[in-house]
């Protein structure tokens, strides 16, 4: 079972991903992913010190997002040319 510090770490990584779409790395900051999410900016702090080290978990929670949406789908394909299509 998951830790509610877990969960509620997926969801700021949600939103620093959407902020990032919107704004690029240089243009997001702590203050806009506080706002994004509703929370005090300070609160944030409590989950990551700064934005690199959101960079930082931001490239593994791409990598679980990467894995889950083109690995995770081949598991229950048998037929090869279904799965090299998937993979394109």
């Amino acid at each position: 079972m998951k830790k509610l510090k877990d969960i509620r770490k997926a969801e700021i990584m949600e939103q620093f991903y959407k902020v990032v779409n919107q704004h690029g790395f240089s243009g997001t900051t702590l203050a806009k992913v506080a706002e994004s999410i509703g929370m005090n900016p300070s609160l944030l702090l409590h989950y990551y010190k700064s934005k690199e080290e959101m960079i930082v978990e931001f490239s593994g929670f791409i990598i679980q997002k990467y894995e889950y949406f083109y690995f995770k789908p081949l598991e229950t394909m048998t037929d090869p040319k279904e799965r090299f299509e998937h993979l394109l």
